[in-house]
């Protein structure tokens, strides 16, 4: 089904960008917070969203399990659903 006028065409809500007048900084120290290349663990109910979302793009056995196994590896060894399940938490602007 494709998106309507206003609606995201991807399952995750897309973060508000700092505006150019933020002269502060407060966005550039928010967004470099949390690396999320290293390692980290993440709750099941949020693996399990990122799995269901997995599946429908056709990693028909991804669980949560495996979302939870995938981040707990540093970047360098994560496979495509690691990386994607990394990606999606950033966008997302979830942090630990």
């Amino acid at each position: 089904m494709a998106a309507g006028p206003g609606e995201s065409a991807g399952p995750w809500p897309v973060p508000p960008r700092p505006s150019a007048s933020d002269t502060t900084g407060a966005g550039a120290r928010a967004a470099g917070e949390f690396d999320f290349a290293r390692p980290f663990q993440i709750d099941l109910g949020r693996a399990a969203v990122i799995a269901e979302v997995l599946r429908e793009c056709g990693y028909a056995s991804c669980t949560a399990d495996t979302v939870t196994a995938e981040l707990a590896r540093p970047d360098d060894q994560r496979t495509v659903i690691g990386r994607f399940a990394a990606s999606a938490l950033a966008r997302a602007g979830w942090r630990p």
